[in-house]
């Protein structure tokens, strides 16, 4: 969560620069993404190995063929000594909201297929069922400092920029909350996604007359030149009381950015539709009234944070349960946007802290089928933006028993992690 003053400018000499040659270079109708999954046959003798170090089998049996998926890139035995001569072998893993099975048939005897990259384009980006993407956020430095001192590298990266000068993408900015820099990234060898807060605070009723389009198309331009799978969450937590989108007025700015970024063929940009977590604005009594509509969004993503009061903490778990089955009956696969256990249940409450917010939310990603984990390992305090507001330390390493706690919950297959098969690249 940031929230964005209007002439926020620490400029990156340059960045804007490069990334519209970059973008040039690859074309604009290009994402550098295939829409196909990558399949490949690899001779079996107790399983077939991909590169990435953790291990997740989902075996099937088909023809007297034992079939293993491998899920990002990972370790897949699929069983030991596959076989079955020319037996077909169909490796499968769907992604929720009716997405192409990631699918392939290989035959002949003693092979197992491997399928590599679950992430592309035609199944936007969304891992198969029971995996769930590990996202770290949401500034520079915390980031780093999670890799670095927690790791494994996570899956991807939470940043944030503003639709009125796109800080944090055209150039570096910190305004108080820990520097925001696409750049950094941008350049990071790891292949992990990125997921972006588009905030469209001040901007909101000059989005649908044009007079912003120049800052949208060089924001699709800029995503295009990342060669990344982009999760663009527009108009974050829409419905809450600090970004005051009108619900009409909100559906008009969504549908108009999301025309122009397919125009300019931007296919590694998915667009999420981030609620709030809490009671609507606007007297609403649900999230309908925002909705842009099946065909505008690919994802949808709500907060994960506790209340500071009993009514809040009931107003935050109806949503929880409103948002996910939301996405569910609109087949669309589902987020936690933004996450922490701000002051209240921080890590340095050991025990307490895990028990009363880190478990509940382990249990709601794995039973809501949760896809993408989006988590903010950051010391709110030191930040001048949040410092004395309750947001705390929520950095897990900063406590041994959360810390200990986290690595065991994360080593489970179901959270992936930056690996070489993490996603398809052309």
């Amino acid at each position: 969560m940031k929230f964005w003053p209007r002439n926020s400018k620490l400029r990156r000499a340059g960045a804007g620069l490069a990334l519209a040659l970059a973008s040039a270079a690859c074309g604009s109708s290009n994402a550098g993404f295939d829409d196909a999954t990558v399949a490949q046959n690899t001779p079996s003798s107790g399983g077939a190995t991909t590169t990435s170090s953790k291990a997740d089998s989902a075996g099937q049996t088909a023809g007297g063929t034992n079939v293993g998926i491998a899920d990002g890139g990972m370790n897949s035995t699929g069983g030991a000594g596959a076989s079955g001569s020319g037996a077909s072998a169909n490796g499968a893993g769907s992604a929720s909201g009716g997405a192409p099975n990631m699918a392939g048939n290989g035959g002949g005897a003693g092979s197992t297929q491997v399928v590599v990259g679950p992430l592309n384009a035609a199944n936007k980006f969304a891992p198969p069922d029971g995996k769930t993407l590990l996202v770290i956020g949401q500034d520079t430095t915390s980031i780093e400092d999670y890799a670095a001192q927690v790791g494994p590298f996570p899956a991807g990266v939470m940043l944030y920029t503003s639709l009125t000068d796109l800080a944090g993408v055209a150039f570096a900015t910190d305004f108080g909350a820990g520097s925001d820099d696409l750049g950094h990234w941008t350049n990071k060898s790891e292949s992990f996604v990125v997921q972006l807060g588009l905030t469209l605070t001040n901007s909101l009723s000059n989005v649908p007359s044009g007079s912003l389009d120049a800052n949208i198309d060089s924001l699709a331009s800029d995503l295009i030149a990342t060669h990344r799978p982009v999760f663009l969450r527009i108009g974050y937590e829409f419905d809450s009381s600090w970004a005051n989108y009108e619900p009409n007025a909100y559906q008009a700015a969504y549908k108009h950015i999301v025309d122009h970024f397919r125009q300019r063929g931007a296919s590694n940009v998915v667009f999420v539709w981030h609620a709030w977590g809490y009671a609507h604005s606007f007297n609403e009594a649900t999230v309908e009234p925002w909705y842009p509509g099946d065909s505008y969004v690919d994802w949808v993503g709500v907060s994960y944070f506790p209340g500071w009061d009993s009514p809040s903490a009931q107003a935050a778990d109806a949503a929880h349960e409103e948002l996910a089955s939301f996405a569910a009956a609109h087949g669309k696969p589902f987020m936690i946007a933004e996450s922490a256990p701000k002051a209240a249940l921080e890590p340095s409450l050991g025990a307490n802290s895990w028990n009363g917010w880190y478990a509940p939310v382990l249990s709601y990603i794995a039973s809501h089928n949760v896809k993408l984990f989006s988590y903010i390992n950051a010391d709110w305090d030191a930040q001048p933006m949040w410092a004395g507001q309750g947001w705390g330390d929520t950095r897990v390493q900063t406590n041994a028993y959360v810390l200990g706690q986290w690595k065991q919950a994360i080593s489970n297959t179901r959270f992936l992690e930056a690996s070489s098969g993490l996603y398809t690249p052309q």
